[in-house]
């Protein structure tokens, strides 16, 4: 018979064996995170601000500190290191490193600081759902050349289709009610600007859909915390973990449904095309976005959907942003609204719905830059991927394979713009008609101008190249909205505040204002684009 000892012996190491591919397992792992961890490009001689503890396995804590406390991060880290040296940052998707504001011009026409790599590396554009962030494909720069090539440069003809437009959603939405009552002012407006933009790049056929605005309305915000969502997991884990996450899911499902719906919208103007050429009629442009991806593809594949919706989710989710902080700003300073409707007032009747009229807007122009001054889309810019060695004329060098990105920092600092902290809707117009100081600041001082101190559109050749269409958008909103409605604060309920998560910042989503529709100074629904 078998001694206790033995059996005891037989049993543990029966136990061991079992476990063994567990063990496997984990010192594999932990091997693989050794790896990453040493190799991970870094900015030379920098510090990294919060380094994980030398008993800790994963980042979670880092991340999760991360997440609610990165703008106190980055000001440890100037507070440590000065304001003239880098310094790196573990954020919920791996290394940030933080360069010093005397670098701007240095990497701003640098073409080595790639935008297309990192967004796609850190918004998982490789993984199903996440297309709208895929920038390896000819989609990105399709998306980007239409942009540029007919976005931008037709501002004057698709100006009055969303002021069209907006007669008709803000009947919808915000009703012509005369009575004072309640809205959820982000999710109305989100609506709002799913419809102009949509009317801009669908046309008639799916601007009113309520299937296509739900998708761009639900992807728009759905994928975006997908990403966050995912960004908690190692990097190495993505590529399966997304398929359980239940916003992963729902971003696939987005996916499926916007190119379901683009589909038909395809099929139909091919259809029609066909018909026409057989009879011999000529085929009119539609003068959307349908047809300027068609025509600058010219014939290279492309997903039309998933260019669709990158454009979509761009328009919506920024302007939405923006345009609910800008309504927000104003109810908390309503001496500022019968100074910007008569200003409304003045130019259309002098211009009609067109470029220049909105460009002559120039008090609304500088009350939209101050609220993005005060609480931009984030608090850093300019965060790209280095793709190769990179020395600035200081000596420090910047490893291949770096993230960096710079603070927003001087847009709220005192020796740039005096007390920062009040929101002063004149500010930059008074920098626009004081210009005996500076006579340079005249032109940085509207709100579709980038310079070193404001880099709420990007700088240089990493501007936002949609910016000049966004700015006509959100002042078409505002000449209906300010037109058309009074509107307050809700009396007694919580003063709202900016949300911030990681290095986002969000206008408040929960907050509520109150409108009544009132008579306008003048008909805008039947205002003509004068020539």
């Amino acid at each position: 018979m078998a001694s206790l000892e033995s059996k005891t012996a037989e049993l543990g190491e029966g136990m061991i064996m079992s476990h063994f591919p567990s063990i496997t397992y984990l010192v594999a792992v932990f091997m693989l995170y050794l790896i990453y961890a040493l190799q991970r490009p870094k900015a030379k001689d920098s510090i990294l601000l919060n380094p994980t503890k030398w008993f800790e396995i994963s980042e979670s804590r880092i991340k999760n500190d991360f997440v609610a406390n990165a703008r106190k991060l980055v000001r440890d880290g100037y507070a440590a290191v000065g304001k003239n040296k880098p310094f790196r940052i573990l954020t919920n998707n791996g290394e940030l490193t933080m360069l010093p504001h005397k670098y701007v011009d240095e990497v701003r026409n640098d073409t080595r600081f790639d935008f297309k790599h990192m967004i796609s590396k850190e918004f998982h554009g490789h993984l199903p759902g996440f297309e709208g962030f895929q920038q390896s494909t000819c989609n990105s720069d399709l998306v980007k050349g239409v942009v540029i090539k007919y976005l931008t440069t037709y501002l004057n003809k698709v100006t009055k289709p969303l002021a069209d437009e907006a007669v008709e959603s803000f009947r919808d939405i915000l009703t012509d009610s005369k009575e004072w009552h309640s809205i959820g002012l982000r999710s109305e407006i989100v609506r709002i600007v799913a419809r102009l933009s949509s009317k801009v790049f669908l046309g008639d056929e799916l601007c009113h859909d309520e299937r296509w605005l739900q998708i761009t309305v639900d992807y728009a915000v759905t994928v975006f915390r997908a990403a966050d969502a995912l960004s908690m997991y190692p990097y190495y884990l993505r590529p399966i973990v997304h398929w359980f996450v239940p916003l992963c899911r729902e971003a696939r499902k987005n996916v499926k449904e916007a190119r379901g719906l683009i589909k038909e919208v395809l099929e139909k103007r091919q259809a029609q095309k066909a018909a026409l050429e057989a009879q011999g009629k000529k085929v009119k442009n539609s003068n959307d976005a349908i047809d300027w991806f068609e025509d600058s593809a010219k014939g290279m594949h492309y997903d039309p959907a998933i260019a669709q919706l990158q454009i979509s989710m761009a328009a919506i989710h920024t302007t939405s942003d923006l345009a609910t902080q800008v309504i927000l700003d104003l109810a908390r300073n309503p001496d500022i609204i019968e100074p910007l409707r008569q200003e409304i007032v003045k130019c259309l009747t002098e211009g009609g719905w067109k470029k220049t009229s909105l460009y002559n807007l120039k008090l609304m122009d500088s009350v939209i830059k101050e609220s993005q001054r005060v609480k931009p889309i984030a608090s850093v810019a300019l965060v790209r991927l280095v793709m190769e060695d990179v020395k600035f004329s200081d000596g420090t060098i910047l490893p291949k394979g770096t993230k960096a990105g710079f603070s927003m920092d001087r847009m709220w600092d005192p020796s740039v713009h005096p007390d920062p902290e009040r929101w002063d809707g004149y500010r930059f117009l008074n920098m626009r008609t004081d210009t005996d100081k500076n006579p340079s600041q005249a032109n940085t001082a509207q709100l579709v101008s980038t310079c070193a101190n404001h880099m709420a559109f990007g700088h240089g050749m990493h501007s936002c190249p949609g910016r000049f269409f966004a700015a006509n958008e959100i002042k078409v909103f505002l000449c209906h909205f300010l037109l058309k409605y009074d509107f307050r604060l809700v009396e007694g309920a919580a003063e709202p505040r900016v949300w911030e998560t990681g290095f986002s910042m969000n206008a408040d989503p929960l907050a509520n204002i109150e409108v009544r529709r009132r008579k306008e100074e003048m008909d805008l629904d039947g205002l003509e684009a004068q020539v």
